[in-house]
């Protein structure tokens, strides 16, 4: 919030059992006059009477618990709609990140190397049925 202005867009995600500490966010930016995307469900986040764009997708389904499955897609498509608007740019700073990940060590799809580079590993092994003889010896 400290360098948050008129000029910075907020994204905030806040489905059902909204988050009292996202809501004083969100309330503490929109005084700073930051423009807020608000992603939400059909019931409608509290947080939408200050979100300039509100996005939202429907959580209910037959488990017990709801999906953020359409939240996702929509996330996904936001993503892939600014990253082709800005173009060479967005594609040139999320190489400079990809590369800072890989140093870092940050996910597993990289191991160490004694000279501090990176490889990629290849696919896991699974392992094959057991033998007769393994279930014998369990």
């Amino acid at each position: 919030l400290a360098d948050l202005g008129r000029r910075d867009v907020l994204v905030v995600f806040d489905y059902r059992r909204y988050q009292l500490d996202v809501m004083a966010y969100a309330k503490q930016a929109a005084a700073l006059d930051v423009r807020i995307v608000l992603f939400t469900d059909q019931w409608l986040s509290p947080i939408s009477d200050l979100a300039e764009v509100t996005i939202v997708s429907p959580l209910e389904v037959a488990s017990p618990y709801d999906t953020l499955a359409p939240a996702i897609a929509q996330m996904e498509a936001l993503v892939a709609h600014i990253v082709s608007t800005l173009g060479d740019e967005a594609r040139a700073r999320i190489e400079r990140l990809e590369k800072v990940r890989h140093a870092n060590a940050v996910t597993l799809d990289s191991e160490p190397q004694e000279n501090g580079a990176r490889k990629t590993p290849g696919p896991r092994k699974t392992p094959g049925p057991k033998s007769a003889k393994q279930d014998d010896k369990a």
